[in-house]
C-alpha cells in the first residue's frame, strides 16, 4: 500500500510540473511585435555635441497589463513606437 501512496503522489507531482511548464509556454505563439528594425519614416537625428558626448539618457519602455483580464490586450502600445520621441524636445 505504501508503494502505491509514492506512485500516486509522483504521478500527480509529475502531472503538476508538465502543466506549470506547458502554462509558461502557451502565450508565445503571438507575433512578436517588437521585434526587428523600424522603418521610422520622418523621424529626425540630432548630432551630438561633444560637450555632451558622455553625457546618456536611457529610455526605458514598459509592458503594463492595463485590462487584468484580458490576456491579449496590447493596450501598452498606445505610443509605440514615437513614445522616446515625446522626450526628445
Amino acid at each position: 500500500m505504501n508503494a502505491l501512496i509514492r506512485r500516486t503522489v509522483a504521478f500527480t507531482c509529475l502531472i503538476g510540473v508538465m502543466t506549470a511548464a506547458i502554462a509558461q509556454f502557451r502565450g508565445r505563439r503571438r507575433p512578436a511585435y517588437g521585434a526587428g528594425v523600424l522603418d521610422r519614416g520622418n523621424v529626425p537625428s540630432w548630432p551630438v555635441d561633444e560637450k555632451f558626448a558622455m553625457e546618456v539618457f536611457t529610455f526605458a519602455r514598459l509592458k503594463y497589463n492595463s485590462t487584468g483580464w484580458e490576456r491579449s490586450s496590447y493596450a501598452w502600445w498606445t505610443d509605440y513606437p514615437d513614445a522616446d520621441l515625446n522626450l526628445s524636445y
